[in-house]
């Protein structure tokens, strides 16, 4: 893989360059989402903007399976948040306002090329 440094972005990104096989190992990284990738911001967004180089089918079973991960980590965090204090009610109640936002992009994503 190559990299050159993208000198307008002040986040150190980087443009890539890749074999084949360098691909398929992006893709994979991109298709392997896990719960604790649902709050990261950054790592969420890396991963779908890699999910153009995966197929349509992998993309719509990729989104169906982030929803169901989205979804349940709503649950989670509903059902954790009573008898907590206000400081925590209102951590909750902003990290399932975000979930539920993240959800609403995930169901509005393109699954065909």
């Amino acid at each position: 893989m190559r990299t050159t440094p993208i000198p307008t972005d002040g986040r150190g990104t980087l443009h890539l360059e890749s074999t084949a096989a360098g691909m398929r190992v992006v893709q994979a990284w991109a298709l392997d989402i896990k719960p604790s990738d649902i709050l990261i911001n950054d790592l969420l967004l890396s991963r779908l903007c890699a999910l153009q180089f995966a197929d349509p089918g992998a993309r719509r079973d990729w989104i169906e399976k982030v929803c169901a991960m989205t979804e349940q980590m709503i649950g989670e965090i509903e059902r954790k948040k009573y008898g907590m204090d206000p400081f925590w009610l209102l951590a909750c109640d902003s990290k399932v306002a975000m979930l539920r936002s993240h959800l609403r992009w995930f169901r509005s994503l393109p699954t065909t090329s």
